[in-house]
């Protein structure tokens, strides 16, 4: 540069000429290794002051700022809170780190109260005497579950990754309205029955219908009916009084009659059918409804035929 009176084009010209190459320096890096030049009398980078270059000295004062902007402020951004507080944002992140603030994410619940705690606990207890007294056997239970699957896939793009040395041009095609179907399967200490493959959304009607074409039918060829129990979950399609109809004995709907328990706790969580607390239900071929249970909308119970058993 000094050769050339500070002139960048002579310069990138003097270059191409020595080092036949066009992709000379740009007129910006060429002013900044001058510069040096000047000033350390070399263009090398000075390795030993670059290792003993201190960090910014962050004061307890900031420290004091930055925690009592987050106590007030927790939800802000680290930019934005980088400009409220005309910090840097590289200085704001060392100070988070020293005063031991990491980000959390967002936990989304149920809109439960202390009546549903209250509730689910009081339903654990009884059941746990239920099983300790032998009135129910853990081993002559079937649990119940459903869950459906969507044909186009599952993507979880917060630890889906892929690891290359360029950027891949992958997507996942999803459609506006995916197909999905229903899985739904029952186990107990006597093997898995299914899984049943249900198309579509579950309803009162094709659930009701499995149970009685295929289900039930399984339980009798394989004598699993006297003194089991069939668990289901509070699932919309499973409480109506259609479905109940297969745990009952035709002409015993009245008040007084064995569905009652049943009836009474499925009109009782009308109320909560939107929220997903709802204890168990729980059928047995020979327990009469338990008419403590009954009241305390806990545990529903029928005595139903050998005919039309579900257990």
């Amino acid at each position: 540069m000094a050769r050339c009176d500070e002139n960048v084009k002579a310069v990138q010209r003097a270059w191409q000429e020595k080092f036949h190459n066009k992709n000379w320096p740009n007129k910006r890096t060429m002013a900044r290794l001058y510069a040096k030049f000047k000033r350390t009398g070399s263009v090398e980078d000075d390795k030993n002051a670059m290792a003993t270059a201190t960090a910014t000295v962050v004061t307890d004062g900031a420290k004091q700022v930055v925690d009592d902007f987050f106590a007030a402020h927790p939800s802000r951004s680290v930019r934005r809170a980088a400009e409220m507080l005309g910090i840097k944002r590289t200085s704001l992140q060392r100070i988070m780190k020293e005063l031991e603030l990491p980000p959390y994410k967002i936990q989304v619940t149920q809109p439960l109260n202390e009546d549903h705690t209250q509730r689910r606990s009081e339903f654990a207890q009884l059941m746990l005497e239920k099983l300790q007294t032998g009135e129910i056997d853990v081993k002559k239970i079937w649990f119940s579950d459903e869950a459906y699957f969507s044909l186009d896939g599952h993507l979880n793009k917060q630890n889906y990754r892929y690891w290359g040395r360029e950027r891949p041009e992958i997507t996942v095609v999803r459609s506006l309205h995916p197909k999905k179907f229903l899985v739904w399967c029952a186990i107990s200490s006597h093997g898995v029955f299914g899984p049943i493959f249900i198309d579509g959304t579950l309803s009162a009607a094709n659930y009701r219908k499995f149970l009685d074409e295929e289900f039930i039918p399984f339980l009798h060829g394989h004598d699993l009916v006297q003194g089991h129990w069939f668990m289901q979950d509070g699932a919309k399609p499973h409480r109506t009084a259609d479905v109940f109809e297969t745990y009952t004995i035709p002409g015993l709907l009245s008040e007084d009659s064995d569905f009652w328990g049943v009836n009474t706790f499925l009109s009782a969580e009308k109320k909560d059918s939107q929220l997903n607390v709802k204890e168990m239900d729980y059928f047995n071929k020979e327990s009469p409804c338990f008419p403590d249970l009954a009241e305390q909308q806990f545990l529903s119970s029928a005595r139903i035929s050998k005919s039309e058993a579900i257990l």
